[in-house]
């Protein structure tokens, strides 16, 4: 009787040693698989984009208007732009970006020589790029009219209108490991710069 016991309690151990060291093997994958995630993601976010947009408006500045930084630490590829001069034609969805300038003109006082529509694929660089991006960028001291008198921008009504102007941008990473969509829209007195991460490239929801 004991010989059989022996027996059992042997072939039992034995299964159980087995057992013990297949859990182990399969929490070994698990963990390998887990790290190799991780270090995907610590990859990919050493290399995210973050774009911001400012509203320089302080007359001490040499260059007014919407300065567009990458915060990051990669470049972006811009994959959509669009604004709306209120928050009327933002709800409606009304832009047309050929408009720009033509429909500000009537509202702007000053010329703005940066003017830059970002084109599908524009590449913004960086972190710490000295190249700035001004999606409109004036140097002038003067209003567009005759008066010798310097207007200042930061009072004037095109800043006020630039205040209401709403700007959404959709860009990507230049990195293979980063999948995602990522979302900027700013307006000075409506929205806070903000930007937020989409679902995957081949999953991507319209926003």
């Amino acid at each position: 009787m004991n010989k059989i016991i022996r027996t059992i309690i042997s072939v039992v151990g034995r299964k159980f040693v087995d057992i013990m060291a297949l859990v182990v093997a399969f929490i070994a994958v698990l963990i390998s698989i887990n790290q190799s995630k991780t270090q995907k993601e610590i990859e990919r976010i050493n290399k995210q984009p973050l774009l911001q947009i400012t509203f320089i408006k302080v007359d001490s500045e040499t260059k007014k208007g919407f300065k567009l930084t990458n915060l990051g630490f990669g470049p972006a590829i811009i994959k959509s732009y669009r604004y709306y001069l209120n928050m009327e034609d933002y709800k409606n969805g009304t832009n047309e970006k050929s408009k720009w300038i033509p429909a500000l003109e009537s509202k702007l006082e000053f010329i703005f020589e940066d003017i830059n529509n970002l084109n599908e694929n524009y590449v913004v660089g960086e972190k710490d790029s000295d190249k700035d991006v001004f999606l409109l960028g004036t140097t002038a001291k003067y209003t567009t009219s005759e008066s010798i008198k310097p207007m200042m921008f930061f009072n004037s009504n095109t800043s006020k209108v630039m205040d209401n102007i709403v700007i959404e941008i959709e860009y990507t990473s230049m990195n293979p490991l980063d999948e995602y969509y990522y979302y900027l829209r700013y307006s000075e007195n409506q929205f806070p710069n903000n930007y937020r991460k989409t679902s995957k490239i081949s999953n991507k929801n319209t926003l």
